[in-house]
Order: structure tokens, then sequence, then C-alpha cells
């Protein structure tokens, strides 16, 4: 007994078709529609300036480009520990530049009530 779906599942050699579905599919599919609307162009814009810029920096100054330990935990791990160096970096910069903004202020008001 043959089913008579049998020509839409098997084409003539009788090999079956498979069907590629995953269950990430519907969340894949909602992206895919926002691809071209502007909510989706001013991401993209956002992600240009910021993230790209510090994948860039990972890859040239911290060696990304090359994972040096085995792994998905371990190069997870490598991933990680660069963008924590990368972003203490970045806060550090901007604690010191903080710092030295104010500090001509209090050289020039102890200069002139005769502190230096």
């Amino acid at each position: 007994m043959r089913c008579p779906k049998r020509p839409s599942c098997f084409d003539k050699a009788g090999i079956r078709r498979r069907v590629l579905a995953s269950s990430c599919y519907p969340a894949f599919f909602r992206g895919h529609q926002r691809v071209g609307t502007p909510e989706f162009l001013s991401m993209m814009r956002l992600r240009k300036i910021w993230a790209e810029g510090s994948f860039s920096v990972l890859k040239r100054e911290h060696c990304i480009s090359k994972i040096r330990k085995r792994g998905i935990l371990a190069a997870t791990e490598e991933c990680l520990l660069a963008a924590m160096a990368l972003n203490l970096k970045r806060m550090a910069k901007c604690h010191l530049s903080a710092i030295f903004r104010y500090l001509p202020i209090y050289y020039s008001a102890g200069a002139t009530m005769g502190f230096s």
C-alpha cells in the first residue's frame, strides 16, 4: 500500500527529500523580515560605530585574530578576557582624563594663594 503523496516526498530515483527546519527558524524569519526597514538600518549604523570598532581594536592590539587556546570554552574565555582588558583600558583612560582635566585648576588656585 503506497501513500498517495509519495511523489511529493520522493524523487524519481526513490531518494527522499528532506526539509531542513530548525527550532530557531521563527526567530530567523522575524529577523529576515526586518532587513531594509529604517529600524534595521539605524541599528546597523550603531553596530558599525560601536561594535565593529571594538572588534578591530581587539584584533589589532590584543591578537584576537588568532585564538591560542583550544576548545570553545577556552576560546570564549580568551575573548572575554581580551574584552575585559579593553574595557579596563578605556575606563582608566576616562578616569585619568577626568583627573587631569581639573589639575590645572588646583595648580592655578594654589599659585595665586601663595602655596607654590
